[in-house]
């Protein structure tokens, strides 16, 4: 029987592998968040009347508590990824509430495991940096495409670069 990833039992198949980049660093070493957010790629909503229980896990972390995986919930995956890790998270729903969290990060000390926020059209994305390519960053987030995935954006969409701290 087939299980729609976040729907049943979590799939053990993907294996977080460190290995070096020049500008990142270490690839799932001292990220804990990362290691948390890359287990639930291919997380996504369910269309119709369902929603997907872990979206609305990743809600309860949040003051605002969604029950819907159709609510926005880019924030509210940030925000379970880093209090799964022990990390600090800001408790909001709301993708604007990381730019000031943490420790700001220059452009042009972009790393691997920043939280970025991003401007969009009508209001604000956030993410986590997976990697630079040119002039664009590849971010995994939630709520992208309505799904957890790696998507790529401009640089010149960031309005913020953060680094966690721990809880």
């Amino acid at each position: 029987m087939a299980t729609t990833k976040g729907l049943g039992a979590k799939s053990s198949s993907k294996k977080v592998v460190a290995k070096k980049t020049a500008r990142q660093g270490t690839v799932g070493v001292g990220t804990p968040w990362m290691d948390v957010a890359i287990a639930e790629i291919g997380t996504r909503e369910v269309v119709g009347g369902e929603h997907n229980a872990r979206i609305v896990e990743y809600h309860q972390c949040t003051t605002f508590k969604a029950t819907a995986d159709e609510v926005p919930w880019c924030a509210s995956f940030v925000c379970w990824c880093l209090q799964q890790a022990g990390m600090k998270h800001t408790h909001s729903a709301a993708a604007k509430s990381y730019v000031d969290y943490g420790t700001q990060v220059n452009r042009q000390d972009l790393r691997y495991g920043c939280v970025v926020v991003l401007r969009r059209v009508g209001g604000y994305h956030v993410g986590f940096v997976m990697r630079h390519e040119g002039d664009n960053i590849v971010v995994l987030g939630g709520n992208q495409s309505d799904q957890v995935k790696l998507s790529t954006y401009p640089m010149s969409k960031i309005v913020a670069l953060r680094w966690p701290e721990a809880a």
